[in-house]
């Protein structure tokens, strides 16, 4: 019983590095992402960021006009 075991843990692990060794760099995990970062994608996501506080502090200027109706 404790060699299949033992064989099959032999057998995966092999699979597996040859598995990696042939497909390197088609995996996810072997990918290098900096090649397909751009600048425009920084420049969207700060404007963005800008774009929600904006809207956030309209929605309480909006909030303070309906406190001042009531008194």
């Amino acid at each position: 019983m404790g060699g299949v075991v033992f064989s099959e843990l032999i057998f995966g692990y092999g699979t597996d590095a040859v598995w990696k060794s042939v497909n390197h760099g088609r995996t996810f995990e072997t990918i290098d992402w900096s090649k397909f970062k751009t600048d425009d994608d920084e420049d969207e996501e700060d404007d963005d960021d800008d774009d929600d506080g904006d809207e956030e502090e309209d929605d309480e200027e909006e909030g303070d006009d309906d406190d001042d109706d009531e008194d």
